[in-house]
């Protein structure tokens, strides 16, 4: 027997047919028929049924067989039925009342009999966002929200039908000009109806329960949302604000690299999700940014046309995330700092300096003598707060002139300034936690002064640099595919820098000085052979940063879209020269090009080595006893940087008895590390063993090198090999008889392209210390005593000697 409890439900029997003719009819007592559907059998709930008896009976080829079922529908005892739509039936969802457990199960659309009261409700989390639409069978909405992906549902609702209204929605809607937002209103209480007032600009989706507010071009408006049943209504007012926020709060633009994203700030606007291009009035420094991607899409945040924040995936997965996002400004534009004018004294740019006699000035405020004067310094003091996790020291600085910046006492770079504010990232490494200062030398014209200067600091896990303009030097340049394009749209296909020349030159020159140590590329699959050198450029001066290859480049990726190349830089440069050679008539592509720093440390000084960059090793020789090399690695450490001391590559010289190693050095040409990973170790091996008396399991890998070599790679690869002591010799001889063909066999082997040469054979065989010790001991006793025992013969006989007397009578004197 079936019980339902709604007049509205459609119940739904399984039934199986034996055999294609087979058919099925289904009535009750009356005679009153119900619906095939395919082997269901449908029943329309639309009134209260008692208690009916039900037959099935099935024909097939003359037989007939009749079953009988009860079916009693049931009106809910409380009134109307509760509707609950979540969207989704792929999680849990937990129903109570108090602390009872009423429901527990998975549903799309659900109707429930629910006694009058408040209920509480969870449910695991799901991939995708999700509206919940709670209903009264009677009419009216009793609740709704909104559920972001990769987040549980959470809430309450009420199904009493005469108690208050309330209902969310931002105070403060931010919206750039000429974009459009939506809203979900989430909800509490019973409402029949809405209203909005004025319409302009605002569309009104009932069906969802959404706001879309369009098309603003400037200023604010206001608005009013009215929500009622009856005579029971509530109201909420909001203001939008087109390309502006009011006082006391910060605009803050967020902006994915594609649509393939969603993204909330909870404290500016709820946690609805938006894409594209969006802004938010942020009421303070410190905020959440909740972001969700399935395509593993980089989110920029900036402020008055500064980047101050990156999020960037390092996995093409979906990811959802849930980011601290902190801005602090120690030194605003209208702080008042010391400056000076003549000729400071030294260290005036350090942090220790006594800036006494110095006068105090800021933006606009500065003394008759700084207008007069042909240059001016300025300190800005700020303290750096270690436990809080800050990543950039933020420079902006605007007027006219030239400005040298200094933190610490150490020169960064020299900016020309211009009426917009330039900004100069600095990494938290040339800082200190604790006490620190911004100095800046200003060279001006003598008729007036036009300065000024903030200092901010941001804890972005990345920071885009990307303020300044592309060029390019090619003999022949591609005016349809501009040098721009190569820093714009990750899109490969439509948006890309032509290098149609070689050698050709990609240039980006920064509005101000900036380090640069981290490059990403956005691969393309129809890339031919190509190399390219990095170089950075300030005036005359041009520093060779790295060197890359095709396949280098590719096979860094770690998503098969695009790679993130890191090297060892901490200096700044006004340019970067991404320098295009290629020995292919093809054209190279270049797109989606994204230019970052990290904090690199230098290591304190230790064995010899200083101003040593955090990520360098260092290769010494192994102790005595051992071969292959010692590994003295600068690592990051909290706010600085450390050595490691590593011997995991040192081996020793001296074989188990009866053994002997066999210790070799190749070097492979044309050989890439996904190949090597892929098929190569696997059949350089077996051409060892194939061409020398070597077995498999005689060879181990050591450790291997790759190096970048024009536009191929080149791996070192270190070997050894444990065999009999008898066999030492003899695979010492054959593998030196391989050394002039040896490259012919790696490419017969490996493939054509390949090759490679032999450069080092020793052999090890076991020496038997403890003899060696114990013999050496015997002789050195041994000499010691002979060496004893000559020494006193000597000196007995030196002693005893006869002397002739004057007149010729032999005496022996003692």
């Amino acid at each position: 027997m079936m019980n339902l409890v709604s007049l509205l439900l459609i119940a739904c029997l399984g039934c199986s047919l034996a055999t294609p003719n087979s058919a099925i009819i289904v009535r009750d007592a009356t005679g009153k028929g119900v619906t095939m559907k395919g082997s269901g059998i449908q029943l329309n709930a639309t009134e209260a049924l008692p208690k009916t008896v039900f037959t099935i009976t099935a024909s097939d080829n003359g037989q007939t067989i009749s079953r009988t079922f009860e079916i009693e529908i049931r009106a809910c005892e409380y009134g109307s039925v509760t509707h609950i739509q979540k969207g989704s039936s792929d999680a849990y969802f937990q129903l109570y009342r108090d602390t009872k457990l009423m429901y527990n199960g998975t549903f799309d659309d659900e109707y429930f009999c629910l006694p009058r009261g408040t209920y509480r409700y969870t449910s695991d989390e799901c991939e995708e966002g999700h509206n919940l639409f709670i209903t009264d069978e009677g009419g009216g909405l009793l609740h709704r929200n909104y559920f972001n992906g990769h987040a549980r549902f959470e809430g309450s609702f009420t199904n009493v039908l005469d108690g208050p209204i309330s209902f969310d929605f931002p105070s403060v809607v931010s919206l750039i000009p000429g974009s459009k937002k939506a809203f979900y209103i989430s909800t509490f209480g019973h409402v029949k109806y809405w209203k909005i007032e004025p319409m302009d600009l605002i569309q009104f989706q009932e069906k969802e329960y959404r706001f879309i507010i369009t098309d603003c071009t400037s200023g604010t408006a206001t608005y009013t949302i009215t929500a009622w049943r009856n005579d029971t209504s509530t109201q909420k007012t909001f203001t939008v604000y087109c390309g502006s926020c009011p006082k006391d709060t910060t605009m803050v633009t967020a902006e994915p690299d594609n649509l393939q994203a969603s993204f909330a700030l909870p404290e500016a606007e709820g946690d609805r999700t938006s894409s594209g291009k969006q802004s938010y009035c942020v009421p303070s420094s410190a905020f959440t940014l909740v972001y969700q991607t399935s395509k593993g899409v980089p989110l920029t945040l900036s402020k008055e046309g500064h980047v101050f924040y990156e999020y960037y995936p390092v996995a093409s997965d979906s990811i959802y995330t849930e980011l601290h996002v902190e801005w602090a400004t120690p030194v605003a534009f209208a702080t008042p700092i010391p400056f000076f004018t003549g000729s400071p004294k030294k260290k005036w740019n350090q942090v220790g300096f006594n800036a006494k006699g110095w006068q105090q000035g800021s933006e606009g405020n500065w003394s008759p003598s700084a207008r007069s004067a042909n240059t001016v310094f300025f300190r800005a003091p700020f303290t750096l707060d270690a436990e809080v996790g800050f990543t950039n020291v933020m420079v902006f600085l605007r007027g006219k002139g030239s400005a040298e910046v200094f933190i610490n006492g150490v020169s960064f770079g020299t900016a020309t300034l211009r009426a917009d504010s330039n900004a100069i990232a600095i990494p938290v490494s040339y800082a200190v936690a604790g006490s620190n200062v911004v100095a800046v030398r200003l060279t001006k014209d003598p008729s007036s002064i036009v300065f000024g200067l903030s200092v901010e600091l941001s804890n972005a896990p990345f920071l885009r640099l990307n303020e300044g303009v592309a060029s390019n030097i090619q003999a022949i340049p591609d005016t349809k595919h501009p040098p721009a394009d190569a820093f714009g749209s990750d899109e490969y296909k439509s948006t890309y820098w032509l290098a149609r020349s070689y050698p050709a030159e990609l240039i980006f020159t920064f509005n101000a000085p900036q380090v640069v140590n981290k490059v990403r590329f956005i691969l393309n699959p129809l890339w031919s052979a190509f190399s390219l050198k990095l170089v950075g450029v300030t005036g005359s001066e041009k520093v060779e940063l790295a060197a890359w290859n095709k396949d280098y480049i590719v096979g860094a990726s770690t998503n098969g879209k695009s790679s993130m190349l890191s090297y060892i830089n901490n200096r700044a440069f006004q340019a970067y020269h991404f320098v295009v050679q290629s020995s292919s008539a093809n054209d190279t592509q270049l797109t989606g090009i994204r230019m970052y720093h990290d904090a690199q440390f230098v290591c304190p000084k230790k064995w010899g080595f200083k101003n040593v960059v955090e990520g360098t090793t260092l290769f010494k020789r192994c102790p005595l006893g051992y071969t292959g090399r010692r590994a003295r690695s600068c690592v990051h450490q909290g706010m600085g940087a450390q050595w490691e001391d590593s011997k995991a590559q040192c081996f020793g010289t001296n074989p188990p008895k009866d053994f002997a190693y066999v210790d070799l050095e190749f070097t492979l040409t044309n050989v890439t590390g996904t190949f090597w990973g892929e098929s190569g170790r696997e059949a350089f091996v077996g051409l060892l063993v194939e061409k020398t008396y070597l077995r498999a399991e005689d060879v181990n890998l050591l450790y291997t090198d790759f190096v970048v070599d024009g536009e191929k790679m080149t791996v070192k690869v270190f070997a050894r090999c444990t065999v009999m002591s008898l066999m030492g010799r003899a695979i010492e001889y054959n593998l030196e008889s391989l050394t002039p063909k040896f490259a012919e066999l790696v490419a017969g082997k490996l493939g054509e392209g390949c090759g490679g040469s032999i450069d080092k054979v020793k052999l090890h065989q076991y020496v038997n210390w403890a003899m060696v010790i114990i013999v050496s001991v015997v002789v050195v006793v041994g000499a010691v005593v002979i060496g004893a025992y000559t020494y006193t013969r000597n000196k007995s006989g030196r002693v005893k000697t006869l002397h002739k007397r004057a007149n010729n009578d032999e005496t022996l004197l003692v």
